[in-house]
């Protein structure tokens, strides 16, 4: 349950692209609030924020090309794709989370970012897509390999003749992936997404998301975070604020009650399998009398032979345990990669290691209880009575 605790927190992350983010009204088209939140990350929270960058809503929104109505297709039309083409600046790969960015095909030449790159005079022809399309449409990065992106207008259709700037396996904050999925989204640069808008001013263009990018920890971004939050207010809701950091002390509260349950199911467990060890180390010790005897004979102390038959039930109570916990964590991490393999999304290894200190500890005192006043009791016996037993 800790991995899959985990790849919750991966998956909320990757949805949202970073750990601070403002998300802007859709039906809100008001500019100077762009310029307002811009200015304040500039100017109050200049030592907090290292960079954030701008994300504008996808081009089926507005009313012209509504109904997700932007497709992906060969020229021949045989194969056409939904799609949701979206701007970002040119530092988008930069202030989001880097973990979330997995490439699939990229011009390797080029010292530019992902996202500079898209604002090349080769990048103002074409847009960055998923990796399915790749194959899909047999795409290459090379300029003669082209693809049409269709515009379903009320009237008429608008085509542009576009090419693939690169490619991404995931994407920080957009669905972009190498299997099947319905909508997954497409990138371009600001200018190209206006002329696909037909956007005569950029205050015209809506925009999605402003994500940001903190330098420092938890104080940077709680600073950040509250003081976004009382912004919002004063201007009526008209943008909401999400921090990482508070979702993510939900889910570790989550994590630190089924941490306490899955002790007290291990102490209770454990405390059940004592009866049945218990049991069957008296019945072994009772039948090892003349080996006792033996021992004894030849000089072991009491305490000696004690301790032997400790060791004896621990080992057969933590090998048990470690293997059943192995077990778990393979069936875990089994269920996890296959998660992994449909959202593309990075996996964390997490290692129960509270639980198997707990098990140790259980361990050991189940072999001293279960066994101590067994041999105890026979070691008390004179030698020669041990050997008629």
């Amino acid at each position: 349950y800790t991995m899959e605790l985990r790849n919750m927190q991966l998956n909320m992350l990757a949805r949202h692209g970073s750990n601070l983010e403002v998300r802007l009204s859709w039906d809100n088209s008001d500019f100077s609030l762009v310029a307002s939140l811009e200015k304040t990350l500039l100017t109050t929270y200049a030592d907090e924020v290292e960079d954030f960058t701008w994300m504008t809503v996808p081009l089926g929104y507005y009313r012209e090309l509504h109904n997700n109505s932007n497709w992906l297709t060969d020229f021949g039309r045989k194969y056409s794709y939904p799609v949701s083409v979206y701007g970002i600046s040119p530092n988008y790969f930069e202030a989001t989370n880097e973990m979330f960015t997995s490439v699939g095909e990229s011009n390797e030449t080029t010292s530019l970012s992902l996202g500079e790159q898209l604002y090349t005079p080769r990048g103002s022809q074409g847009i960055a897509t998923g990796s399915f399309f790749t194959k899909e449409l047999n795409l290459e990065l090379s300029p003669r390999s082209t693809y049409l992106l269709i515009f379903d207008r009320s009237n008429t259709d608008l085509a542009f003749e576009t090419r693939s700037i690169f490619t991404l396996n995931s994407c920080p904050g957009l669905r972009m992936t190498r299997q099947a999925r319905r909508y997954q989204a497409a990138l371009a640069s600001l200018p190209l997404y206006m002329k696909f808008g037909d956007f005569m001013s950029v205050s015209l263009v809506g925009w999605r998301t402003l994500s940001i990018k903190i330098r420092g920890g938890l104080e940077e971004y709680d600073k950040v975070y509250e003081g976004l939050s009382q912004l919002s207010r004063r201007r009526g809701g008209s943008f909401s604020v999400w921090s990482y950091s508070t979702k993510a002390d939900h889910l570790d509260g989550v994590k630190d009650f089924l941490d306490v349950i899955f002790v007290i199911i291990i102490i209770l467990f454990m405390a059940l399998s004592f009866f049945s060890l218990s049991s069957s180390m008296t019945a072994n010790i009772l039948e090892q009398a003349k080996e006792l005897a033996i021992l004894r004979s030849i000089g072991i102390t009491r305490k000696r032979t004690v301790f032997l038959h400790i060791y004896e039930a621990f080992i057969l109570v933590l090998t048990g345990s470690i293997i059943g916990a192995g077990i778990g964590m393979l069936i875990g991490y089994t269920l996890s990669l296959q998660r992994v393999l449909f959202t593309d999304l990075p996996m964390e290894f997490v290692f129960p290691y509270k639980h198997l200190v707990v098990i140790i500890v259980v361990s050991v005192i189940c072999a001293i209880l279960s066994t101590a006043s067994p041999s105890v009791y026979l070691l008390k016996k004179p030698i020669a009575e041990l050997s008629r037993l």
